[in-house]
């Protein structure tokens, strides 16, 4: 696929294999939980599809910032399932971050397309369309233009959908009144959330080692490490920038991008008892 947005979902790799069962099972037992616990089937249902959706996103999202380890995409999905007990996540804002995270790390070794600044910018006016859309959409732009600085070759194109999806949001966010309150302290879980999200997005920064891993495309090469750091960034950047759009309400809808930091940094943490080796800071 000529597209720098897609990434195949092979069945043979044990990965795609584990998020395929984790998605589905993770809606049916939220779901189930939900109905249980009193809810009708109109709260049930969104909830547990809620659940499956946002550990599919974290283990997407953890999947472009740890490239050479699949381990952290699968943590990242099963800690993102049970979180949205606090809090409702957001999907469609941690979706387009994603995109985003991949064109910045340059995992599928393909250049942007012309389609691909389409899909940025209708993707970036349906977000800004909600709540927090805006904040994610900033973010985003922000990390589009950090393509463009990274990968010359499409500088033109990718700052020509920062314009776009800049003006996109602008416009739609208007029409749809959405306007920035500012930070607040959450209470309860979000505060635990914000604060350890908080934590874990430094400690990924810091425990990034050199990144191995091929591209997608046989003549993409292997995937630069300082890439990957910068969408660790961006993803981080993103998961706290609804708390400083909305203030409180605006630290449950990141709940897969915090995942899937924290499965960067769980998987680090890991790795080394499973191969039986002393933990060093890369």
């Amino acid at each position: 696929m000529a597209s720098a947005l897609t990434r195949t979902l092979e069945p043979g790799i044990t990965s795609n294999r584990f998020i395929m069962v984790v998605t589905p099972l993770a809606s049916a037992v939220a779901g189930l939980g939900a109905l249980l616990t009193g809810d009708g089937l109109q709260e049930a249902i969104p909830f547990g599809l809620g659940s499956g959706g946002v550990a599919f996103i974290a283990w997407a999202a953890a999947r472009e910032l740890d490239p050479d380890h699949p381990l952290s995409a699968g943590t990242a999905a099963l800690i993102a399932a049970p979180l949205v007990v606090i809090g409702s996540p957001d999907l469609l804002g941690p979706g387009l971050v994603v995109l985003i995270g991949r064109l910045v790390a340059g995992t599928t070794g393909r250049l942007p397309t012309r389609a691909d600044v389409i899909v940025l910018v209708v993707g970036a006016g349906l977000v800004a369309y909600r709540d927090v859309g805006p904040a994610f959409v900033s973010v985003a732009t922000v990390g589009v233009i950090a393509v463009a600085v990274l990968e010359p070759r499409v500088r033109g194109r990718m700052l020509l959908a920062a314009a776009g999806m800049a003006g996109s949001a602008a416009v739609i966010g208007w029409l749809a009144g959405r306007s920035p309150t500012g930070p607040a302290t959450p209470g309860g879980g979000a505060l635990v959330l914000l604060w350890a999200g908080g934590a874990v997005a430094m400690v990924s920064l810091v425990v990034l080692g050199r990144v191995v891993a091929h591209a997608d495309s046989a003549s993409g090469g292997f995937v630069q490490t300082r890439r990957v750091r910068v969408a660790r960034a961006t993803v981080a950047a993103a998961a706290v920038a609804p708390w400083l759009w909305v203030g409180a309400a605006g630290v449950t809808p990141s709940i897969a991008l915090w995942a899937a930091l924290a499965g960067t940094v769980a998987g680090w943490g890991v790795r080394p008892l499973l191969n039986r080796r002393p933990l060093s800071v890369p």
